[in-house]
């Protein structure tokens, strides 16, 4: 294998690495949402850590700017 293929191999396996963590971190965030919503233990110890990063969010959109 040539180093250009070594190349694209590496680069679309880190892209693959990303989607996948991308997709787990949705995942996540959706089920503590709803522990959130029915108020349970978790739900209310993270509230709020996840109201901190959705206020975080909202000033960086409202900046222009991207959290990533």
């Amino acid at each position: 294998m040539t180093l250009g293929g070594a190349t694209v191999v590496v680069a679309y396996t880190l892209f693959a690495v990303l989607l996948a963590l991308v997709v787990v971190a949705v995942a996540c965030w959706t089920q503590l949402e709803g522990r959130r919503a029915r108020g349970d233990r978790l739900g209310r110890a993270l509230a709020p850590l996840m109201r901190g990063l959705e206020a975080g969010g909202a000033r960086a959109a409202a900046a222009g700017r991207s959290l990533l």
